[in-house]
């Protein structure tokens, strides 16, 4: 069963779906909650590629400073 109630703000479309979704027990979808959840999902997804990204930075930046200290011991072994 699909029901789609819409109205003006403050028509009471939040109450009579709760209402009904418990009558018929069928879930009942709230838009505003479902759009807020999506975007915290987004923010934290994106957060977690954020830290990945600089993680992969300073582990780059680690392997350049070894390579670096192995050139200058390379170096100084054949001086």
């Amino acid at each position: 069963m699909k029901i789609f109630i819409t109205g003006p703000p403050g028509a009471g479309k939040s109450f009579y779906g709760k209402q009904l979704a418990e009558h018929f027990n069928v879930p009942h979808i709230y838009l505003q909650s479902m759009l807020g959840e999506i975007e915290n999902w987004n923010k934290e997804k994106e957060d977690g590629i954020n830290q990945r990204r600089e993680v992969k930075a300073r582990i780059r930046v680690q392997e350049e400073a070894l390579k670096e200290e192995e050139r200058k011991k390379q170096h100084a072994a054949w001086l």
